[in-house]
């Protein structure tokens, strides 16, 4: 071989180390990120679930205070959460009727 073709292997040589190296780096920053989104999805449905638990303890908050409640405020309101609860009770009933 001559000179310039052993020149240019050893160059060849270099830029495919280098991009091997690029490649394992990107691959661990990749698997890296994964991760991460993993956590945060799981985050979410961490917070997600104590939003939800959340919003019907304040739900059934709402439905103790209406039914002490006696200066009769928010009585339409209260009557629309017992239709609501009655409706979901009945499909329950319906479904385990199935």
């Amino acid at each position: 071989m001559t000179k310039d073709s052993n020149k240019s292997l050893a160059t060849l040589e270099a830029r495919v180390r280098q991009l091997m190296f690029l490649c394992d780096t990107l691959a661990k920053d990749n698997n890296d990120l994964m991760d991460k989104v993993r956590r945060m999805e799981d985050d979410i449905s961490v917070l997600t679930n104590d939003r939800d638990n959340y919003r019907n303890k304040y739900l059934n908050l709402k439905t103790v205070r209406g039914l002490t409640s006696t200066d009769g405020t928010d009585t339409t309101e209260m009557k629309n959460r017992f239709k609501k609860l009655v409706r979901e009770i009945d499909k329950c009933i319906a479904s385990l009727n199935e």
